[in-house]
């Protein structure tokens, strides 16, 4: 029986795709200069975490850091801007799962206070219980430490709740932690999502509303 919904944040709750590849740009023209992104690898820089992307491009991770600080610099000034804004019936499918008596949390590798923020700006905190960001875990998606985190803080069985995701860390992530995985068909890289056989691929974010009624 499931008793709670876990929803990564960026490209699934909030479309923060174009903001994410603009700060990427950013940070890449000050200080990786030298590298001429493809439009794949922009890509590829949505669901994995700034240490990750950054220590492909280079070994020294004083640098790593450095870099992570300058593309956090601009996205909290797209964040302070608002312009970041939630998907379609984004509000619509927390404020449901709240009214029905499901715990809702929130598993993401943003830090935590800029996943407060973006959430903050569309509305969408109020219908949070708990958050597991970037600070809480020392391993992360694809790794489960997250969504295993985020099920005792709920104090919930793995196996009582589903994930929803944009991306391929997403859904091994919920699998590796025993929870049914879900995953939104408008992701930028649903063909490579999709190749890691999701349990639900959804159309609509209220169309959780079936998942959680049939299980």
């Amino acid at each position: 029986m499931i008793k709670g919904v876990l929803f990564d944040l960026d490209g699934t709750l909030i479309d923060s795709a174009p903001s994410i590849i603009r700060c990427f740009e950013k940070t890449f023209a000050d200080l990786f200069p030298e590298v001429v992104l493809t439009e794949e690898e922009k890509l590829s820089f949505l669901g994995p975490t700034l240490v990750q992307t950054f220590s492909k491009y280079t070994d020294d991770m004083d640098y790593v850091y450095k870099a992570f600080d300058h593309y956090v610099m601009h996205s909290t000034l797209e964040h302070d801007n608002d312009m970041i804004p939630a998907f379609p019936n984004a509000e619509a499918i927390l404020k449901r799962l709240k009214e029905k008596g499901y715990k809702v949390g929130l598993v993401t590798s943003k830090k935590n206070n800029m996943a407060k923020r973006g959430l903050e700006n569309n509305g969408l905190l109020k219908y949070i219980d708990i958050l597991v960001g970037f600070d809480n875990v020392k391993n992360h998606k694809p790794a489960p430490d997250s969504l295993l985190k985020a099920a005792d803080m709920l104090n919930l069985k793995p196996n009582e709740l589903i994930y929803v995701g944009d991306h391929v860390n997403d859904i091994i992530a919920a699998k590796r932690a025993n929870m049914k995985s879900v995953g939104v068909e408008f992701s930028h890289n649903i063909d490579k999502l999709k190749l890691e056989n999701p349990d639900y691929i959804i159309k609509d974010l209220l169309d959780i509303l079936e998942i959680v009624k049939e299980k």
